[in-house]
């Protein structure tokens, strides 16, 4: 799928941000001006189906309270499908398999409510409610906000999966540090514009570009730099612990400086 902005300007109270940008994907925010393509068709065209649009591009929005509205976790995963005007059978079987892809079990937790969840089930349960609807393009606003450690590698980890099963993954967030494990392109923001769009291993190796925007390299970056100037890494290219302590396991004779 082709998402293409064009020349895209959207403002209120004199400003907007990412979240604002995300709401034009789905057609939620109408431009003031400028043009939306997917696949070269114009969203905002006379006859265009937007609710075909919100099928085909899933958004989950920063706060999983404002998708949460049914008084069962399964109503609130099978609304889409049934908005959909499916049967019965096949909402039972997409809220099913979109609860197991987030790694919940319908049979366990689809009678409790979702208001009663702690905040990373609540996560997943607005996760798997968007992937019920069977969607192309996944987009995140935030998905690791208000997560404790364990919490974050578990969404990190259910979208890696989501993504080598063939969806197409896009997260916003401030937080580099959790995402750059997960992204293969970044692109970065400042002002309303793009100041950088290119692969992830771009920015980090270039201090001049996260200088100019106020960002610093991940921790774990950091720390592979650091190895690299003690030479005892030839070059840093890791970007999650595991790829770290691979790169790691291929040296010999290392030792202490």
């Amino acid at each position: 799928m082709k998402i293409q902005f064009e020349n895209v300007c959207f403002t209120y109270n004199s400003s907007s941000g990412k979240t604002t940008l995300l709401q034009h994907f789905t057609g939620l925010l109408r431009p003031s001006s400028g043009t939306i393509y997917v696949d070269h068709r114009n969203i905002w065209k006379k006859g265009y189906s937007l609710s075909e649009l919100r099928r085909k591009i899933g958004l989950v929005f920063q706060f999983p309270e404002s998708q949460l509205f049914e008084e069962t976790v399964a109503a609130d995963v099978g609304f889409g499908p049934k908005a959909l005007g499916l049967d019965d059978e096949e909402i039972s079987i997409r809220t099913e398999e979109a609860l197991k892809l987030v790694g919940m079990e319908n049979a366990i937790i689809g009678e409790r409510s979702p208001h009663q969840l702690s905040e990373g089930e609540k996560r997943r349960v607005a996760i798997a409610g968007v992937l019920a609807m069977a969607p192309d393009v996944l987009i995140l606003d935030e998905p690791t906000a208000c997560l404790d450690p364990a919490g974050v590698k578990l969404v990190l980890q259910i979208l890696k999966k989501l993504h080598q099963e063939g969806i197409t993954i896009i997260v916003v967030t401030h937080s580099i540090e959790a995402i750059v494990q997960l992204v293969q392109r970044i692109i970065i923001m400042n002002h309303g514009e793009i100041f950088f769009d290119g692969v992830k291993e771009a920015p980090f190796s270039n201090e001049a570009i996260l200088t100019k925007v106020d960002l610093e390299p991940p921790r774990l970056v950091r720390f592979c730099k650091y190895l690299q100037k003690l030479e005892i890494l030839s070059t840093c290219n890791s970007y999650s612990t595991e790829d770290l302590i691979e790169q790691i396991k291929k040296l010999k004779n290392v030792t202490a400086p």
